[in-house]
């Protein structure tokens, strides 16, 4: 076996075909080689560097041995750099096979500073090198990347899209300022909108007195509540914590709620765990209304202003 050794060769030996040892250096003036048997012995394809033998440009050679140790380098080199072309700029590593009808077929390398679609466009193009693809994104409000009209296979294919986007309204100039609302948001329906009635976030705890049915709808800041066990996919009968089914924002009143994880029913009251509010809801008569709050005086809770029959224990993580 012949491993490259900078321009020269290093040729090893095996018994076995697995274990290899170092034999000595054969300088051929050239590197990366393939060895085929061919004429009653054995011929090597091997390349040259840039210079050598009065070539510009890296050329493949050969040379020949009947026995594998000793090797003549044969006249004039196999194959060269051509003067246009995708190998204008040099061939190397070459690999030899020897087809079933006798004829040989030799794979190399070369270098190539324009895209492959340059040299091998697709049948009916104007063949030579052509301008690199640009990708162009359009004006306006569609986004997008205009694919080129030529395409290798090993590149990156990008559909042109014709998508609407909302433009920022802001009008906001210089630098942003505390508190500043958004102008869009991304990964939401909109800014306060649940998107319907249906659709839960982080939905968690679960409950029932036996005859309806509650759930804590984390995210949307609000407690679900259905009059009666659904049977189908049916929208709730009223929401806690916000003022219709739509709206999510958070809120400390005794009306709204800040990610409640748990609810609960029984002996006509419901109790909510307002996590993010750092206290527990309690109505101590059923609610029959979207975001009521059934008022009682505060109990626990700094807030005094409570009114009717809402109760409130506050607690502040350690």
């Amino acid at each position: 076996m012949y491993i490259p050794l900078g321009p020269r060769l290093l040729l090893t030996k095996s018994s076995d075909g697995l274990t290899f040892h170092a034999v000595r250096v054969l300088d051929l003036g050239g590197s990366v080689s393939d060895t085929i048997a061919a004429n009653g012995g054995y011929r090597m394809y091997f390349h040259r560097n840039p210079g050598t033998a009065g070539f510009k440009r890296l050329s493949i050679w050969s040379a020949f041995s009947k026995d594998g140790r000793e090797w003549t380098v044969e006249d004039g080199p196999r194959l060269t750099a051509s003067a246009d072309g995708p190998d204008r700029l040099g061939v190397g590593d070459p690999a030899v096979i020897r087809l079933a009808d006798g004829t040989y077929r030799m794979f190399y390398k070369s270098f190539i500073n324009e895209p492959a679609s340059s040299w091998f466009p697709r049948p009916g193009a104007r063949p030579g090198p052509q301008p690199a693809p640009r990708s162009t994104v359009q004006p306006g409000p569609r986004l997008g990347i205009r694919p080129p009209h030529h395409r290798a296979a090993s590149e990156l294919e990008v559909e042109f899209i014709d998508s609407s986007y909302k433009v920022a309204e802001g009008n906001v100039s210089g630098w942003f300022s505390t508190g500043q609302q958004a102008d869009i948001v991304l990964s939401a329906i909109d800014f306060n909108n649940t998107g319907g009635p249906l659709l839960f976030n982080h939905n968690a705890g679960i409950a029932s007195d036996g005859t309806r049915l509650l759930l804590a709808d984390r995210n949307n800041n609000r407690a679900l509540v259905w009059e009666s066990l659904p049977e189908s996919n049916v929208e709730p009968t009223m929401v806690l914590g916000q003022k219709d089914s739509t709206s999510n924002n958070p809120g400390a009143g005794p009306d709204q709620m800040n990610w409640p994880v748990s609810v609960s029913a029984a002996d006509d009251r419901v109790v909510v765990a307002d996590t993010y509010n750092h206290r527990v809801l309690i109505w101590n008569s059923f609610p029959n209304r979207n975001g009521q709050p059934d008022r009682r005086p505060a109990v626990g809770n700094p807030r005094k202003a409570m009114v009717e029959r809402l109760v409130m224990l506050n607690f502040n993580y350690l």
